[in-house]
């Protein structure tokens, strides 16, 4: 998982996760060769200081089983993005999304494990 927005970006293994729903691991396919893998219902965490935006791309994978995962994305405890991730490569999933420069919290949630 990458999180970009015009001014800002951080790479999903750096995020926050409690123990049990997932870990970063390697992966030569994904930007920088790791990614967060969650493989339960959970959430990844950051905060991030930002110049401001006005978009956000998330670029994400799913395992198919029994349908794609949905994918939950907030900043700020707001719900900006829910999204299906119907593909297992990796796929860009943008939304408009305007934000003034300072700390943002941003909350990733795959929501039916």
């Amino acid at each position: 998982m990458v999180v970009n927005t015009a001014s800002t970006g951080f790479e999903g293994e750096s995020a926050a996760l409690e123990t049990g729903l997932g870990m970063a691991v390697v992966d030569t396919s994904a930007h920088g060769g790791m990614s967060m893998l969650i493989w339960t219902e959970g959430s990844a965490y950051k905060t991030v200081n930002s110049i401001g935006f006005q978009s956000l791309t998330v670029r994400a994978r799913g395992d198919q089983c029994n349908g794609a995962p949905i994918m939950n994305v907030s900043i700020d405890g707001s719900l900006v993005m829910t999204t299906q991730v119907p593909q297992s490569g990796w796929t860009d999933y943008t939304v408009p999304v305007t934000r003034t420069a300072g700390a943002h919290s941003f909350e990733i949630n795959f929501a039916n494990d």
